[in-house]
């Protein structure tokens, strides 16, 4: 059965070659590091991704398929418009923490 969220998905993995394998792999690492920032930082996160457009539910700071939506289109929005320079890599848990660590700190803000 293809659920609404697993077509959503899988059409904006489809968007920057590549990023879809390692979203299937890192889905966990996205979850279990995004679950270990504070409250404050969650609901920051998911703030700027109201912003860019890419995520639309409530800003709480939990961690479910909107804010893992919101943060895979974020993944493939920041990739297209920086033509590939922003770096992002999601295969490692250390690329997760970095592209988190990008959104809180402004990193990525020129391609807003």
């Amino acid at each position: 059965m293809i659920t609404r969220r697993s077509f959503t998905l899988g059409l904006s993995l489809l968007c920057v070659p590549g990023l879809a394998q390692a979203q299937q792999a890192n889905r966990r690492a996205m979850e279990n590091v995004y679950k270990a920032m504070t409250y404050k930082q969650r609901t920051r996160i998911q703030e700027i991704l109201t912003r860019a457009g890419v995520y639309s539910l409530g800003i709480d700071g939990v961690y479910g398929p909107g804010t893992e939506g919101g943060l895979l289109r974020g993944a493939v929005y920041l990739m297209r418009r920086s033509n590939n320079a922003a770096g992002i890599s999601l295969s490692t848990r250390d690329g997760v923490i970095d592209y988190y660590r990008g959104i809180l700190t402004g990193r990525y803000k020129a391609y807003y």
